[in-house]
């Protein structure tokens, strides 16, 4: 198939997906979690999918990271760091899983808590380097990606924490700061949300080579970025905005199509590892895990 063909049928799939996404279609499962509580209103959250289904959601402002079962929505266990005497402070961002540990980064005590699938702390990487780390994601090769806010600037970790490569986030920017990253399904690159201008920021794992995708939506100002595997070795990044809508970009031509339009709140946007075309996002007042499917075939 040549690239102009290719370039057609995504335009057409996105076109589709326009549709058959919001007319319910496309809409594989819609599970209500059962993370409420009565003593007051708990939020922003933060989604990560693991391997075989494994969902966690980080409830930040009330510092508990849920694991949920994905077929009941129920709590299978919940952590807030008190078992290690040291409870989470700020919790900002979770990493996608690796299959055995997600990881939890803590702007409060500047560290990177490592927690097992069955809800055990297993240490902590301490980042006493960072200023402000917001966001943190793994990379190919048992390396992390870290985001430190307060200088702009993204560190490349090993396993163990320590730093091994930096470089600033601005790709020739001046001003502006992004608001969430992402890392392609194999690893190997690194996205940056950009909102104003808007734009996504595409650079290789070291930072040694970037290039802009500039938007061209008016209607939609995205605060949440995920990478999705597709069929036949592609890729799409998926950006959404907290009002309820999901774009799809085609991060070789930039082209956008929408895909998933609701008057939900959208807390946040995560691709399956082991689900090519799948997107699950975490939205409403009373917290659903929405599933979705991007693509019906190759």
């Amino acid at each position: 198939m040549s690239h102009f063909s290719r370039k057609l049928c995504k335009f057409i799939l996105a076109s589709c997906l326009a549709v058959s996404v919001a007319s319910g279609a496309e809409i594989e499962s819609r599970l209500r979690v059962q993370i409420s509580e009565r003593d007051f209103p708990g939020g922003p959250y933060c989604l990560a999918v693991g391997a075989d289904s494994a969902v966690f959601v980080l409830d930040r402002g009330r510092a508990v990271l849920h694991r949920i079962s994905p077929e009941t929505g129920d709590v299978i266990w919940r952590i807030d760091g008190s078992e290690s005497g040291e409870p989470f402070i700020d919790p900002a961002y979770i990493s996608r899983p690796d299959g055995f540990f997600i990881y939890l980064t803590d702007r409060g005590s500047r560290k990177v808590w490592r927690i097992d699938y069955r809800g055990e702390l297993r240490g902590s990487i301490d980042l006493s380097f960072a200023t402000d780390p917001v966001l943190l994601e793994l990379a190919s090769g048992n390396q992390m990606v870290l985001y430190d806010r307060a200088i702009s600037t993204i560190h490349l970790l090993d396993d163990s924490g320590r730093p091994l490569w930096s470089f600033p986030t601005g790709a020739g920017r001046k001003t502006g700061e992004p608001v969430d990253l992402c890392v392609s399904p194999d690893g190997s690159k690194l996205y940056l949300l950009w909102p104003d201008p808007l734009a996504v920021t595409s650079f290789n794992i070291y930072g040694r080579t970037s290039s802009s995708l500039p938007l061209t939506s008016d209607s939609i100002s995205p605060r949440l970025l995920a990478a999705a595997a597709l069929a036949g070795g592609s890729e799409a990044l998926c950006l959404a905005e907290s009002g309820g809508a999901v774009l799809v970009l085609d991060p070789l031509s930039g082209s956008t199509g929408k895909l998933y339009v609701t008057d939900e709140r959208i807390w946040d946007i995560r691709a399956a590892p082991d689900e090519p075309g799948v997107l699950y996002l975490l939205a409403g007042k009373e917290v659903v895990l929405i599933k979705i499917k991007l693509e019906t075939g190759d």
